[in-house]
């Protein structure tokens, strides 16, 4: 075993650390001819190495702090041997905790043909027939060896837990905090240095894959995976860092250089066994990797197929080139389904039964909390083949209005004319109407149309020219097709009268409705006539019709034909709906 007692140098210390740093996984095994060590605690552990090459069967080593001090092969009659390796050990350990102790008190002593190995009158262990045979040595020639190794090891242990051994230990730790620190700050100089250069290279572009003028690789994105992958690096070092910083403190003290070996053991056993985990799970990982590649490659035959028919250079029948892209996205998320079936029997674990039952759960979780999800998912796919609409359409979808700026299997999308975009679930957008502004705009022309009410005193004809008018007055109305009027109702107190006018700007509605009202307003203000919408009930004296006084006239305007009260017939001053005096 690798000591550092009497090093006071502190070069001669630093070595000693990393010698011991090196040795520590193999000191166990070094010692186990008989040498010993000092540690924390006893163990018994399983040695089936043979004390000489003639013994067979299985055998114990007894141990102290963590070293191997003797092995046995044989128990006794009243004892297995688990109980007799204990039993020895125990006895050691109070030895070796004992205040004081004498190399030359152990002893070994006949006792009825027996050799009992003896401290003062306490017996230690017995050396039996069985063990000399299985040795293939006298028994006589066995206790002393085994007498000297006891001797060796209670000597070792009882120096090694004195102050010496403690205040050398707390030497050696500070020594290695020191040399941590100088490790650390050399590490983050060396982590800083690699970021410098990848920043350096980036803006240099060296970083970047160019083909001709072409960048295939930005360098942008080759300095990112740079900079993840130093994070990583920064990382796994400082873990292993301290990982073996940990390793050498411990492997400083009596009381816990057991565990300095056992720690190693601690991070190789899983490392141990997930690799032999990836060593057997290779053959399906093949499997796995071979049915992702074939998948890959039908899913790009069948995007390319699409995009041909997309372009409109391959026809299937009526099939229309417009469902091309959302045909190709239907398919490969099937196939995509279908190879997540083919590998799932491959999966590591997928037999098991933790695997059966947490995909028995995730499925009835996903039915029971999906439902919404599945039936969008049709609403998409049932509203991407009766199109109703498409991508830049101007539509109303229930109380919202807008242009479509998304259409997927899931939800749609309007931009309102407020640029408030409005996420709509597909099932929601099925089961309410959809008027489409956009599909006849361009083609055959948008009809815009708006009422008015006007009192039954005022003939139709000129209500009808009226309304033309202010539509022939109205920026984005088409002039042909001609505007026309419609008289919807005879009310009670008014005839309610619509006029239908063409555009071929669908998205513009909104500001030719507003343009068009207020051509209305204007035209009949200019000609007297009262709109009586919104309707209002008024006893008539003669006096002059409600409209705003800057519009007020007694006769004809724009070769309109106005009726004039009796009042203004006679002469009757304007406003005041008497005769003169």
């Amino acid at each position: 075993m690798t000591t550092c007692r009497g090093s006071r140098h502190p070069v001669t210390a630093i070595l000693c650390l990393l010698s011991a740093l090196c040795l520590s996984p193999w000191q166990q095994a070094a010692a186990a001819g008989g040498q010993a060590s000092a540690g924390a605690a006893v163990t018994v552990a399983p040695d089936n190495a043979p004390s000489a090459p003639d013994a067979a069967g299985p055998s114990l080593a007894v141990r102290l702090d963590g070293a191997s001090v003797l092995t046995l092969q044989r128990g006794t009659s009243s004892l297995t041997l688990h109980e007799r390796v204990g039993l020895i050990e125990q006895r050691l350990r109070r030895l070796a905790d004992a205040a004081e102790f004498t190399p030359s008190r152990l002893h070994v002593d006949v006792i009825e043909g027996e050799r009992v190995i003896r401290y003062d009158d306490t017996p230690v262990m017995t050396v039996t027939a069985a063990d000399a045979a299985a040795a293939g040595v006298d028994r006589d020639v066995l206790a002393g060896r085994h007498l000297a190794a006891l001797r060796q090891v209670l000597e070792r242990a009882q120096a090694e837990h004195g102050w010496d051994a403690l205040l050398h230990g707390g030497g050696y730790s500070m020594a290695a905090l020191a040399g941590l620190l100088l490790v650390l700050w050399g590490f983050g100089w060396l982590i800083q240095r690699l970021r410098i250069g990848v920043r350096w290279a980036e803006r240099r572009q060296l970083l970047t894959l160019r083909v001709q003028k072409a960048d295939i690789l930005p360098g942008e994105r080759v300095a990112r995976a740079l900079d993840g992958a130093i994070r990583v690096l920064r990382l796994a070092g400082l873990l292993i860092i301290f990982y073996l910083f940990t390793s050498l403190v411990l492997s400083f003290f009596p009381g816990t250089r057991g565990l300095s070996g056992k720690v190693i053991g601690w991070v190789l056993d899983p490392v141990r066994n997930a690799a032999y985990g990836i060593v057997r799970f290779l053959p399906d990982l093949f499997v796995i990797i071979i049915t992702i590649m074939i998948m890959r490659a039908l899913i790009g035959l069948v995007k390319g197929v699409f995009n041909e028919v997309g372009k409109g250079s391959l026809k299937w029948g009526d099939f229309d080139p417009e469902l091309a892209e959302p045909t190709y996205k239907i398919v490969r998320f099937f196939m995509i389904i279908f190879t997540g079936v083919l590998i799932f029997p491959y999966l590591p674990g997928s037999d098991s039964d933790a695997f059966k039952g947490a995909s028995v759960f995730l499925g009835v979780l996903l039915s029971l909390g999906s439902s919404s999800a599945v039936s969008n998912l049709i609403a998409g796919v049932v509203l991407t083949y009766t199109r109703a609409f498409s991508i830049g359409d101007y539509v109303r979808i229930g109380e919202h209005t807008g242009d479509v700026i998304e259409h997927s299997l899931l939800v749609t999308r309007l931009r309102t004319i407020k640029n408030v975009e409005v996420a709509l679930p597909n099932g929601h957008v099925l089961s309410n109407p959809i008027s489409n502004y956009s599909a006849m705009a361009e083609s055959r022309q948008l009809i815009l149309h708006t009422n008015v009410s006007i009192g039954y005193e005022v003939p139709w004809r000129d209500v009808h020219w009226l309304l033309i008018e202010a539509a022939r007055r109205t920026e984005g109305l088409l002039q042909t097709p001609a505007p026309f009027v419609l008289q919807e109702a005879l009310d009670d107190f008014y005839v309610s009268y619509q006029i239908n006018a063409y555009t071929d700007r669908a998205r513009d509605q909104v500001d030719i409705y507003a343009w068009l009202r207020q051509n209305i307003q204007d035209c009949f203000n200019e000609a007297g006539v009262e709109i009586m919408s919104p309707h209002y009930h008024a006893v008539r004296d003669g006096s002059w019709p409600v409209m705003p006084p800057s519009e007020r006239t007694q006769g004809r305007r724009a070769g309109v034909r106005v009726t004039l009260t009796p009042a203004e017939e006679r002469g009757a001053p304007a406003g005041t709906g008497q005769p003169p005096a």
